[in-house]
């Protein structure tokens, strides 16, 4: 039968309510795209509650008198078909067993954990995710500790003495091959003397704990000495370690063993699959007591959704009779895009998480007076002579002011410390003044110089101070490296204190093509600190924009940071990220973020928009988290060449099955532009699908989009993309549905299949195309009844996404490769042309590589050579030597006799 919950949060305590649901209405789940192509809706939860007065907020005499409100949280679960240890995202959780003889291995170990983990790879935490250990750093007792990095790579540490001094860690390169909400075992093994004076680390992966086991990678193998591991009163921990403080991520541990000696005996064998649902303590098979602590659970159900209810509206009969609640509950994204406003600029948002001494952006609007400060007591700045929002080329700000003749500022900063201090400032100079013209005078109190004044011209940056009676002293007079003509860039001065005297930091960076940099020391001077801005610029300087004028204490100088360039080069899960953790919005990334585009520069706009963006330029998908009320993106490569999270034949699934074959999605030429920058067209130019018209193709089938991006290089590579998905060939299958109370075997793979992940039908009928149908999940609906359970899958070919990888080591092959002079046996060199694709390599570090002739591999340990249709490549296996040019040197098999087509 199915089992679905309902519970509301009311004032912080989860309350069930699934009594009070008429499931003969209907319960209904809708989440991710509803169709291909499509932008994700936020997910929506449609139920009827009886009993209205009790669902009435303005009623007091319900007994959820004042808990009911806009977006009151409401969380869906379901039975999941396994039970597991559930650590849910943000939970130290884990299951723990008490340290014990058996667990004091010292030599050889072998550690193996079965696992979903929401994101195996991604941008959820801040360095690496736990998955068991026995290590407390209380009193040096440390033994041994299994993680996952963010990059998806498996971490292994220990200590021979307990101590961090003399723990050992290692990453392995290869990252685990699970997609996001996979099952997956990792395991590692340590030979603490590999009998060559050294120990061996080897990680494996397998779809389970049974395995079969593979090698991700080459063992880290090391010839400086044996190690071994402490032997620890440390209990042994499943999921969060209990004295460490990393990064969490939402995972259900499904079983795990802890072997002393490599394939040795069975020390720990927690199995969580064989437990009871709600179980708090078990013993396993080796003898080992657990407990579940902090937040951890045993169970058996599955989050569905958590979302909120945004109107609790009763309807009743005309009679009076059959009160009734009916409510739609959504998603995150719902709130987000209602009257949202668009966000300041990239710098007026970073400045102020510095906490600033003072700050002007000077982004005020064409008639204004004065510069506004957003910081709190900071008076606004008078401004005369500007031209205010002038210039609009700075990507990372709205427009700021352009000096004008007699342009001055003049502003007061407030009292702080006088441990030193630091101002800062954006402009923009694209002409040389010729003669040294005052660009920033600032005041100081507290030291004898009293007036600090910055010029520029002549090809110089100038730096004089005064003690305000007259008498004055040159501090900088350096070359004005990049600073006409180049753009825009910002002028930093940060003053130290060093006993008696002041170091002064002073640097100028130019966006996007390096800076100049000055260190310098005043003898017998006293920091003091900044009191004012009283700027009368220089004649010279008409025409130059200015903005973005901040001051700090003696504090970091990186606050421009990325931000002064509207962070253009920042990958997208990476901006995802970062703007949610700056609106506070929970978020999560799936995915490998270097595989990532690169993004141009962050403007002014929604923070929808923004994370629209995002998904738009790398390809991926912006969905609601399903385990609480937060955002997850998953980045396009995470949807590559994936292994069907749910399998099911045919016979299975509910009619209508039904494919689509039109045009509706063709695109066979794309255009793809920068946002402000280049662009680039990819085309199908031959093929049932392509421009060619009929029939010798499909006639014209264009589109053009502008992303935002980082470089014009990126539009090609993303316009055959895009061409390559629009002019896939193959019929689509909107929806397929399938009855879970029909088939309750499926429910625990069903209940994985998230947004982005594939499925797989098979055994179809004779008259589709023979083979199996692998479907991409593009969204999801499901329906409970009181005898019911039915989830039709919103599909799109998987197709698509099975792309080639290149391994790591990998090298592009030619793509036409002959015989330039015949061989005989007896000869060692060949000489051949390439007529199409890549040149062979000369770089003497990419020998020896493997090549195959006709079938038979032989190894090249040269190339040389430099015409660029024809090269000798000189073999080693009993051939003779050809004539000269580029050489091959080959070392090949045993059997000497080839017959040479091409390579």
């Amino acid at each position: 039968m199915p089992d679905v919950r309902f519970a509301l949060d009311l004032g912080g305590v989860l309350t069930d309510i699934s009594d009070d649901v008429l499931l003969e209405d209907g319960a209904r789940h809708a989440r991710g795209r509803r169709a291909e192509g499509s932008s994700v809706d936020a997910s929506t939860a449609d139920l009827t509650l009886k009993n209205g007065a009790k669902y009435n907020r303005r009623n007091p005499n319900s007994p959820y008198s004042g808990l009911l409100g806009p977006n009151t949280p409401l969380h869906v679960s379901t039975f999941a078909g396994e039970t597991v240890l559930d650590v849910p995202y943000g939970v130290a959780g884990r299951a723990s067993t008490p340290d014990h003889a058996s667990l004091d291995i010292t030599g050889d170990i072998d550690v193996r954990v079965e696992l979903e983990a929401a994101a195996w790879a991604g941008r959820h935490t801040a360095n690496a995710w736990e998955v068991a250990g026995k290590y407390v750093t209380t009193g040096n007792n440390r033994s041994w500790q299994m993680l996952i990095g963010n990059s998806g790579a498996p971490h292994f540490r220990w200590s021979p003495d307990g101590t961090i001094t003399n723990a050992i860690i290692r990453d392995a390169e290869t990252v685990v091959p699970f997609g996001p909400g996979a099952v997956g075992a990792v395991r590692a093994t340590l030979d603490v003397n590999n009998g060559s004076g050294g120990w061996t680390l080897s990680f494996y992966v397998a779809p389970t704990l049974a395995g079969p086991w593979v090698l991700l990678e080459d063992p880290i193998v090391t010839t400086a000495g044996t190690t071994s591991v402490f032997a620890s009163t440390a209990p042994l921990d499943i999921g969060d370690t209990a004295d460490l403080g990393f990064g969490n991520v939402g995972r259900r541990f499904r079983a795990a063993e802890i072997r002393s000696g490599i394939d040795g005996t069975i020390v720990a064998a927690p199995n969580f699959l064989a437990q009871a649902s709600g179980a708090t303590s078990f013993a396993d098979s080796a003898g080992r007591t657990w407990t579940v602590a902090n937040g951890a659970t045993i169970t058996d159900r599955r989050s569905r959704a958590v979302l909120g209810v945004p109107e609790w509206s009763p309807r009743w009969h005309q009679s009076g009779h059959h009160v009734r609640t009916p409510i739609q509950a959504s998603g995150i994204l719902r709130r987000l895009g209602q009257g949202a406003k668009a966000l300041d600029s990239a710098l007026r948002r970073r400045m102020p998480s510095f906490n600033p001494v003072a700050y002007w952006p000077m982004e005020d609007g064409r008639e204004a007076v004065q510069a506004y400060s957003p910081t709190i007591g900071v008076a606004p700045m008078r401004v005369t002579g500007l031209e205010m929002a002038g210039d609009d080329s700075l990507p990372s700000s709205k427009p700021l002011p352009v000096i004008g003749t007699a342009s001055s500022i003049k502003a007061t900063v407030p009292a702080h410390s006088a441990s030193g201090w630091h101002l800062e400032f954006a402009y923009r100079l694209d002409d040389d003044p010729g003669s040294l013209q005052t660009l920033m005078e600032w005041t100081i109190s507290g030291s004898p110089w009293k007036i600090w004044r910055l010029r520029v011209g002549n090809n110089l940056m100038n730096l004089i101070v005064e003690d305000g009676e007259g008498a004055t002293t040159l501090v900088l007079n350096a070359p004005s490296t990049g600073l006409f003509g180049t753009g825009w860039g910002r002028y930093l001065i940060q003053a130290t204190p060093n006993g008696s005297n002041l170091d002064l930091h002073s640097a100028w960076i130019t966006l996007g093509a390096g800076g100049y940099q000055s260190n310098g020391t005043l003898n017998s001077t006293s920091a003091g600190r900044i009191t004012g801005i009283n700027t009368r610029f220089g004649a010279g300087l008409d025409g130059a924009s200015i903005g973005h004028l901040v001051v700090f204490g003696n504090d970091d100088t990186e606050t421009f940071s990325s931000a002064d360039s509207g962070f253009t080069g920042e990958r997208a899960g990476v901006r995802v990220e970062r703007l949610c953790s700056e609106e506070s919005i929970p978020a999560r990334v799936a995915g490998f973020s270097t595989e990532q585009e690169k993004m141009g520069p962050q403007l002014p706009t929604t923070i929808l928009d923004l994370l629209a963006e995002c998904e738009a330029t790398d390809g991926g998908i912006l969905l609601e988290d399903r385990d609480r009320a937060a955002l997850v993106y998953r980045g396009r490569s995470s949807m590559y060449n994936q292994t069907p999270r749910l399998t099911l034949p045919y016979s299975q699934l509910a009619p209508p099955m039904e494919p689509v074959d039109d045009d509706r999605l063709l695109r066979n030429q794309s255009t793809v532009r920068r946002d402000g920058g280049s662009w680039a067209t990819e085309a199908r130019e031959d093929g049932p699908l392509s421009i060619a018209d009929p029939p010798d193709g499909a006639g014209l089938y264009d589109q053009d989009v502008t992303l935002s991006l980082a470089s014009d290089d990126q539009c090609q590579r993303i316009a055959g993309w895009l061409t390559h998905r629009g002019t896939w060939d193959e019929s689509r299958y909107p929806s397929i549905t399938l009855r879970l109370h029909s088939h309750p075997d499926l429910v625990a793979d069903t209940c994985r299949v998230d947004v982005g992940d594939v499925i797989r039908v098979t055994d179809l009928p004779s008259w589709l195309p023979p083979g199996d149908l692998d479907l991409l999940v593009e969204g999801y609906e499901e329906t409970w009844g009181p005898f019911s359970w039915e989830i039709t899958f919103a599909c799109s070919p998987a197709g698509i996404w099975t792309v080639n990888r290149a391994a790591a080591g990998s090298r592009n092959d030619t793509a036409g490769t002959e015989l330039a002079v015949a061989v005989d046996a007896d000869d060692t060199t060949l000489v051949v042309d390439v007529h199409e694709g890549p040149l062979w390599t000369t770089d003497a570090e990419d020998c020896p590589l493997t090549v195959t002739v006709d079938g038979e591999d032989m190894t090249a340990t040269a190339i040389t050579g430099d015409i660029e249709d024809q090269y000798t490549r000189t073999v080693t296996s009993g051939w003779g030597t050809a004539s000269s040019g580029q050489t091959w040197t080959l070392t090949g098999g045993s059997n000497s006799e080839y017959s040479v087509q091409g390579v």
